[in-house]
């Protein structure tokens, strides 16, 4: 059972019904996905049209039902009415479809874009703003909340402090840079040890059997980076990256 054959036979409709029955009790069988971010989508795609995730494969000459679900990754309400372009967050069902999203781009609505990985990365709690916790918001026992700008006992959103020379991080203790700021040295610290338990990351793509998808993520002054990619592939984008962008 550890051949791609034996694994395309097992998710096939009958014998997964028939596996999980005889299994018994709450088992299920999960498949595994592959998340990208696609930058600067069009916002006249219809993500309330059943159709949309179809006509995507179609334009792409992607397999049908390749696309599990896409999403923005902002609520549409929050746009701003000029807005033309947003980025969306892809699920798909293979290695192979997602790499194709990376290394050619696509087109969503007769528009070019380009697509990165969906990188794990450390959490941060938005009420206490502890990078590296083992919790999120609304499982935070702290009584109150604290400002992700200047440190103070607050909403970040309510936050009044605008010099960024005046924010405070709660995770260093320096002056200068918020609790949000990738380049805190606790949170590089913090992404430094992630990164060893999820090596997965360094890669550019998502590993199969072909070397092509072996490529690591480097520096752009690196010596071994060689040809620079388009400007949307030089740096893969994690949702903390992308949640003020478009």
């Amino acid at each position: 059972m550890s051949s791609p054959a034996a694994a395309a036979w097992l998710k096939s409709k009958d014998v997964m019904k028939a596996f999980l029955e005889s299994f018994g009790g709450t088992s299920v069988i999960k498949d595994c996905t592959y998340t990208i971010i696609a930058e600067f989508v069009p916002v006249t795609l219809d993500l309330e049209n059943a159709n949309a995730c179809a006509e995507i494969e179609k334009d792409n000459n992607l397999p049908p039902l390749s696309i599990l679900s896409a999403k923005w990754i902002k609520p549409v309400h929050r746009r701003l009415q000029t807005q033309v372009t947003a980025h969306l967050i892809i699920t798909l069902n293979t290695p192979k479809t997602a790499n194709h999203f990376l290394r050619n781009g696509a087109y969503i609505k007769g528009k070019k874009i380009w697509a990165r990985k969906l990188l794990q990365e450390p959490k941060r709690c938005l009420k206490c703003q502890r990078v590296g916790s083992d919790h999120l918001a609304n499982d935070c026992k702290l009584e109150h909340d604290i400002c992700g700008n200047c440190g103070e006992k607050h909403r970040t959103n309510t936050c009044t402090t605008l010099d960024p020379d005046h924010y405070y991080c709660i995770n260093c203790k320096h002056h200068g840079h918020a609790a949000w700021d990738r380049l805190c040295p606790k949170f590089m610290e913090i992404s430094t040890r992630f990164l060893a338990r999820n090596p997965t990351n360094k890669y550019r793509f998502f590993l199969t059997n072909s070397p092509d998808t072996w490529e690591q993520i480097l520096p752009p002054n690196h010596p071994d980076s060689g040809i620079r990619p388009p400007a949307a592939h030089r740096n893969p984008t994690t949702l903390a990256d992308v949640m003020t962008g478009p």
